[in-house]
């Protein structure tokens, strides 16, 4: 039971990433902004892309703009969701929240601080140097991390990609190389990244294997370097073992 649960866990993070559909009439490009103003917030309609991307795990959907509103659902960090052309600024937060529509059919409103309009989806393949804008001679000091989540906001032909990561904190260009949008690649590497930050020893050596053993995307591009990250972190295990007997036989000795 236990592994068939943990696999429809994976099928669903990659179905919940899936692009939804087209554009629709309403979404006419040529149409003006329109701004509504009521007692408590202001809406904006905009021509607005329909797609969006979660970057904050967890990030709530409630039924008003606001965190009055109640709360329907949390969006997962990587969830692609329909945008609605439709945002509104609570004045108490004064924070933008955006109506979106999630895979199931829920609708609602989420705080502009989780969502990135007009994105697409990705994950780093390899650690990767941050540039402040699409030229080598703008490099930084911050880099993206392995199998860090991001969504891409603008791509150029010079293989170049502005990106967002998790929280928004994470902002700026990358080589477009270091980067890959494979719906199976994301879910493994966004199921790792929790493990990899929260797990440690043993605990994260079981964790690993069960994505390693159990996970529905054998093929992705990651399940290499898990196997790689639990191996070492085995030998680690293994070592401290063996350094801790030493140094009880050297006591016991004395």
């Amino acid at each position: 039971m236990r592994k068939i649960a943990f696999i429809a866990m994976l099928v669903s993070a990659a179905i919940l990433m899936t692009s939804c559909g087209g554009s629709s009439d309403e979404q006419n490009a040529n149409q003006d902004s329109t701004k509504i103003v009521n007692n408590s917030t202001d809406s904006v309609v905009k021509d607005s892309p329909a797609i969006a991307v979660c970057v904050y795990d967890g990030t709530p959907l409630r039924e008003e703009p606001g965190k009055s509103g109640k709360w329907i659902s949390g969006i997962n960090m990587g969830e692609t969701v329909f945008y609605a052309d439709e945002t509104k600024t609570d004045p108490a937060e004064k924070r933008d929240y955006y109506k979106v529509k999630l895979s199931d059919g829920k609708t609602g409103w989420a705080p502009d601080y989780g969502i990135i309009l007009n994105a697409t989806p990705a994950v780093a393949l390899e650690e990767a140097v941050i540039y402040k804008r699409p030229d080598i001679l703008t490099n930084t000091d911050k880099k993206m991390p392995l199998m860090h989540f991001v969504a891409i906001s603008t791509e150029n032909e010079d293989n170049w990609a502005e990106i967002i990561g998790e929280g928004k904190k994470l902002k700026g260009w990358v080589q477009a190389d270091k980067l890959t949008k494979n719906k199976e690649d994301i879910a493994v590497a966004i199921l790792a990244s929790k493990v990899l930050a929260k797990e440690t020893g043993k605990s994260l050596i079981d964790k690993l294997n069960e994505i390693i053993e159990n996970t529905p995307y054998p093929n992705s591009v990651f399940i290499k370097i898990l196997m790689e990250r639990r191996d070492a972190e085995k030998d680690k295990l293994e070592y401290e073992g063996q350094d801790s007997g030493n140094k009880e036989d050297q006591m016991s000795g004395e």
